[in-house]
Parts: C-alpha cells; sequence; structure tokens
C-alpha cells in the first residue's frame, strides 16, 4: 500500500508559526513497522506473506511429504471459477533433481508433453533468473489455452528453486482475465518469500531478466574457486 501525503503552506505570523510548527514535528514521526501476517511452511522451509484478499485453503494437506506434491494453497477470498491461486509444490524426495537446471527443465518437459498431446497450447514462455536469500531460482511465466474450440486462456508464473537437496515450485495460475488484474499483487507475495533461517528471514531478490532463448542447461566454465556471495543451491 503506497501512501500520499499533500501539505498545504499558510503564512502563519510570529508566535503562531512556531507553535504550529513545533505541533507538527511531533507527528512527523516514523511510524512503528507493520508486523505482517506470515505462513511458516517448515516443512519446504519456507515463508509466504499473507496480503489481503487472499486465504489459505486448509483442505490442502500432503499425507507423505516424502512422496512430494501440494503442500499449501493460497486462494482468493470469495473465489470464482478460475480465479488464481498460489500452490507450494514439494518434488519427490525418492526422486530428486540432482539441480536447478535440471528441476527446471523436467517441468519444462512436463508443460511441453501437454502441449503435445493437445491439451494445451502454449502461446508464450518467458524465463528469468531468480533468487531465494542465497539459493538460486529461476521464474517462469506461462501463457496457454485449454479447451479446444472454446479455448479458456490461462496465465501461470513459477518459482523454481533447490531447498535441501529438494526441488521446490512455487506456483501461481489463473484465468489470464482474472490473473491479470493480480499479477503485481502476485509479484508482491513472490517477492516478500523468505526462507527459514532460524530468527530471521532471507528475502526473495528479483534480478534482471534473462533472454528467454538461452540455454538453461549451457555449460559454464567454473572459476578455480567460487565466490562467497554467489548464489547456490542448497
Amino acid at each position: 500500500m503506497q501512501l500520499s501525503f499533500s501539505f498545504m503552506a499558510h503564512f502563519i505570523p510570529g508566535l503562531v508559526l512556531l507553535a504550529f510548527l513545533l505541533s507538527i514535528s511531533a507527528c512527523n514521526k516514523a511510524p512503528p513497522t507493520e508486523k505482517k501476517t506470515r505462513y511458516r511452511i517448515e516443512s519446504v522451509g519456507i515463508e509466504i506473506p499473507k496480503l489481503k484478499g487472499w486465504t489459505q485453503d486448509r483442505e490442502v494437506k500432503l499425507q507423505r511429504q516424502d512422496m512430494g506434491g501440494t503442500v499449501f494453497r493460497l486462494v482468493r477470498e470469495n473465489a470464482v471459477s478460475g480465479s488464481p491461486r498460489i500452490d507450494v509444490i514439494v518434488e519427490d524426495s525418492q526422486t530428486p533433481s540432482p539441480n536447478l537446471e535440471s528441476f527446471l527443465e523436467k517441468n519444462l518437459r512436463e508443460m511441453n508433453k501437454l502441449a503435445e498431446a493437445g491439451q494445451i497450447s502454449i502461446t508464450e514462455i518467458i524465463k528469468e533468473p531468480a533468487q531465494l536469500g542465497p539459493r538460486r531460482a529461476f521464474k517462469v511465466r506461462h501463457e496457454y489455452t485449454i479447451g479446444g474450440s472454446s479455448a479458456v486462456a490461462i496465465t501461470q508464473t513459477a518459482l523454481f528453486v533447490i531447498i535441501d537437496g529438494r526441488g521446490v515450485a512455487i506456483n501461481a495460475a489463473g484465468r489470464t482475465e482474472l490473473f491479470h488484474p493480480l499479477a503485481q499483487n502476485i509479484l508482491d507475495i513472490f517477492a516478500d518469500i523468505s526462507t527459514l533461517t532460524g530468527k530471521h528471514t532471507v528475502r526473495f531478490n528479483r534480478p534482471k531478466p534473462m533472454d528467454p532463448g538461452t540455454p538453461l542447461s549451457t555449460p559454464k566454465k567454473e572459476a578455480t574457486e567460487k565466490s562467497l556471495t554467489e548464489p547456490i543451491d542448497l
């Protein structure tokens, strides 16, 4: 929420002006920081902010954490069919991806399989490098349609990251006409996701976009010593 203040200046003679200035000086003190409500997902090791208009779907419960699946879901209050929702999905611990690129490409292959089977028609895909605290991540946006002749447009934005050696996808999706008015709100949630690190949290940092045409798995020449500030897979 952004607050804007408008001040009107008036000529106030002598002591009246002094009294006026003294009276407003106390009002200019910075207000105390508002404590945000956050959902703590300890099984994954992240926290997600609760913004106005969103609520947790408490029917979503993963019986076996090791098998993978959806562990947490945010839905819109008074949602209608096709309203955006945000899912936190963990990878099966029995078949973990060896690295972030593999986890990302596995998910992209699944989307391509759906397209090849005619279940969806992908119209746009944008990939961006990202970070979640010290961890490397990728953010991917898909625009696609489902439903054949009576096609429905879907917008989907996902953040892919490796946490404790396991792939985690934070996925927001909904009908395009319902998603786009909430796009900035969803980005605000993504931007305030943090990892659990004891008493403190590490915020998600949004880096510069990557050229969507850049290959994801191109091997890179590693330096002899890695910088301690370089994002890592944990």
